[in-house]
């Protein structure tokens, strides 16, 4: 009897520290939308953490990688990292869900975006990245006409957005370009009615032929110091908007810029001297632009 009751506790406390090792295993959780969708556990030295061989998948999305956190998506799990930390406790990484549409350029091991995917909601983030290579243009015509859009947030992986890209996009208030932005395609802006300021990129050269065209609502825009040629009616029927300032450094103004705007007189970073050296043929045609300020004195368009 005695015999019987010490190999019953026996077997208990066997089973209860094998319980006990096992809740000291590294541990992954793989979470998708809130539930667990895998669960890794490394029960030998010689075992790794790795992705699950199938993606999760959800419709009108696709599966943009794991992160170490939720929402924000700063941290992209690096598999390596986590096999080195080997943590005891629990660790949990998310499922990161992509709203637009991607083209793989194989020439240049880039991405560009083509547009959004239905599940896509009003307010759009493009990635940096994706699977590892950069996201580095928006196509033609990629937005066009979308009038559920009311923010988006570009990377400063992106260098080139096309023609007419968020031409038409009704709802969109506000635009930030980053800094790697170096063309903006023609049209690339037109009629966004509730537009009502733009920050243009540093690196840009140029403004293309009507980029703000018909902005009704546009009262801000700011014009790079790099920027040498603002094309054909630029800002052509931006009736709100009444004040621009130009670099020094521009060398064509082309016709009709602030045509049907409220703009009647404007800035210049250079001398008369230098703004007489510009070519700016019919620039002002039906405008109200009657004085050019520059640094030495005031002179007319």
């Amino acid at each position: 009897m005695k015999k019987t009751i010490i190999l019953a506790l026996f077997l208990l406390l066997l089973s209860l520290f094998a319980v006990g090792c096992g809740e000291d295993d590294p541990t992954v959780v793989f979470m998708v939308d809130g539930s667990v969708y895998h669960e890794d556990v490394l029960e030998t030295e010689d075992e790794r953490f790795e992705a699950p061989k199938a993606e999760p998948k959800k419709e009108g999305y696709y599966f943009g990688g794991w992160f170490y956190d939720d929402g924000t998506f700063a941290k992209p799990v690096n598999f390596e990292e986590l096999n080195e930390a080997r943590a005891s406790d629990p660790v949990y990484l998310y499922a990161k869900w992509e709203v637009v549409a991607l083209r793989y350029e194989e020439a240049t091991r880039t991405y560009t975006v083509t547009g959004l995917l239905s599940g896509a909601g009003s307010e759009v983030v493009i990635p940096k990245t994706y699977g590892d290579l950069p996201i580095t243009a928006i196509a033609p015509s990629a937005f066009r006409g979308n009038s559920a859009l009311t923010s988006i947030t570009i990377p400063d992986s992106v260098k080139e957005i096309g023609d007419y890209a968020f031409a038409e996009c009704g709802g969109l208030t506000e635009v930030v370009l980053p800094h790697s932005v170096e063309t903006l395609g023609t049209s690339a802006f037109a009629t966004c009615t509730k537009l009502t300021s733009v920050r243009l990129s540093a690196a840009m050269t140029e403004i293309l032929p009507e980029t703000f065209a018909n902005c009704v609502a546009l009262r801000t825009v700011n014009v790079p110091a790099a920027v040498k040629t603002i094309g054909h009616r630029a800002f052509s029927g931006c009736v709100v908007l009444s004040e621009m300032t130009l670099p020094v450094g521009i060398r064509t103004l082309a016709g009709e810029i602030f045509r049907n705007t409220a703009i009647t007189e404007i800035t210049f970073g250079g001398t008369v001297t230098a703004w007489e050296s510009i070519s700016r043929t019919d620039f002002a045609k039906d405008s109200s632009l009657t004085v050019v300020h520059c640094t030495n004195g005031d002179t007319a368009p």
